[in-house]
């Protein structure tokens, strides 16, 4: 079975711990392509050009990442990642669009960049023999990963006897690896050399901190170990005859030097520990998915297509609700797939609650009916938080919070500042002067809207890549 499809569904899951990046650049301003051969005009010129000028002139700055988690995901409204969210922001700072093209492997992305179909790419891999100047904007550790069954190796030493793989731009050994034995693949991501390590075909697998601790609690029988080196997370411009980057190094490390609190602020917020999925969470997730979400994932595409939301949204809060168990009940009273109380299905034509069609389509109009409902200041993808903010806690709870955000001086129209509030109507000095009272599931209300988040991105992230939930069982490890 072929290692990409082997480990995706890790890699959806680890998608899900990206999604604490509250700053969100407007997505009117961000276009995603496919790789394009003639993306670029930089080699027709018969004179040399200069690239920030070219990149202004065009009004469009085309970065190449590698389809990882770490640098790129796209949802219904909006994207995250930590290579694309500091590229945003660059691109806005020069005046221009930032266009993301995606690639598979690290040889296609480097295919892209000497070839000039983007005008820049941003990667940690190492990058020996490639012609590239390189603007550094962030330090990453170089890790070696072990199964849990090894003993663990202390020490850059310690690896010396043992065989190790990367994910590299380039086959060319790194000067700083000679003395260990490593097999550079330009081939494989940084998901497959975990999978590689896992499934025993190496003994270590190297790879940065930050992706491990992404991926890291879907891979529990892995371990970090030795440290091995510092290595630069860098944008490259290749070298080219006619083609002036001078000016555009300067912009670089002009923005790198004016926005480094904000790059570290961000990676602080995409690479936090993850304590939310422990490995009994995770192996339930998979289980689950593997054996009950076929069932009913044409019912949520219906719904979906009938409401207008992702399917995969849907999907997550079935999961939330109730693990995809048709029969489940609450100690309060809720029931089925969606868990609806008895108002609610009663408003919303649902006859038998354990049906497990009805319930998809009954939970799904009413949340469309709290999301329309939502004043229209309210831009995505802060709208449908703050709907499903509502499914849970109650609409009225979710006002009293916009109004308590407004009054203490932040923006009632962003769900981070508002997620700040719910919390705070469980407390008498806040919740008595609130026009719905006491709000029991304030707190839960917020937890409610990150488990949706973290399943919601595990579901997208494995369907943009390989189609339906038949499929994806049928892939599953």
């Amino acid at each position: 079975m072929d290692i990409t499809k082997r480990t995706y569904w890790t890699a959806g899951l680890a998608l899900s711990l990206l999604i604490g990046a509250s700053t969100l650049i407007p997505w009117a301003h961000i276009f995603t392509t496919t790789p394009n051969a003639s993306a670029s005009s930089y080699t027709s010129q018969a004179q040399q050009q200069n690239r920030l000028a070219h990149i202004q002139n065009k009004q469009a700055l085309e970065l190449g990442l590698l389809k990882t988690p770490a640098s790129y995901f796209q949802r219904q409204h909006d994207a995250i990642g930590f290579d694309y969210h500091i590229a945003a922001r660059l691109a806005e700072e020069l005046g221009v669009e930032l266009s993301i093209q995606l690639y598979d492997t690290p040889k296609a992305l480097r295919h892209a960049l000497d070839t000039q179909n983007v005008d820049m790419i941003a990667t940690e891999l190492s990058a020996n023999s490639i012609p590239s100047d390189t603007v550094p904007y962030y330090t990453v550790e170089l890790i070696a990963v072990q199964t849990r069954q090894q003993p663990s190796a202390q020490n850059i030493e310690a690896l010396a006897s043992l065989t190790g793989v990367k994910s590299t731009l380039s086959s060319k050994p790194n000067r700083a690896l000679t003395k260990l034995s490593v097999n550079t693949l330009t081939s494989a991501t940084p998901e497959e050399i975990l999978t590689l390590v896992q499934q025993g075909h190496y003994d270590y697998g190297l790879i940065s901190r930050h992706h491990f601790q992404v991926l890291s609690p879907f891979f529990p029988e892995l371990k970090a170990t030795a440290e091995v080196n510092q290595q630069p997370l860098q944008w490259h411009l290749s070298r080219h005859k006619n083609v002036d980057n001078s000016d555009m190094i300067a912009a670089l490390k002009q923005f790198v030097a004016t926005q480094q609190q904000h790059i570290e602020n961000t990676a602080s917020t995409y690479f936090a520990p993850i304590k939310r999925f422990d490995l009994y969470s995770s192996r339930a997730f998979k289980r689950h998915w593997e054996q009950r979400l076929s069932l009913y994932s044409a019912d949520f595409q219906l719904a979906a297509e009938e409401y207008v939301f992702d399917w995969q949204l849907l999907a997550a809060v079935g999961y939330q609700e109730s693990h995809w168990d048709p029969n489940a009940v609450s100690p309060t009273g809720v029931e089925g797939l969606m868990m609806l109380t008895r108002p609610t299905a009663r408003e919303m034509g649902v006859a038998d609650r354990r049906d497990p069609i009805a319930s998809i389509y009954g939970g799904s109009a009413y949340l469309a009916g709290i999301h329309k409902r939502m004043p229209e200041s309210i831009r995505e993808p802060d709208r449908t938080w703050m709907a499903l903010a509502a499914y849970n806690a109650g609409y009225g709870h979710l006002l009293d919070a916009r109004r308590l955000t407004a009054e203490q001086g932040d923006n009632p129209d962003n769900w981070a500042q508002v997620a700040k509030r719910l919390p705070l109507l469980t407390q008498p000095e806040y919740y008595q002067h609130a026009r719905y009272g006491y709000a029991r599931g304030g707190a839960q209300a917020v937890y409610y809207v990150e488990a949706v988040q973290h399943y919601y991105h595990a579901l997208l992230w494995a369907e943009q890549h390989w189609g339906s939930s038949a499929q994806l069982v049928a892939m599953a490890p």
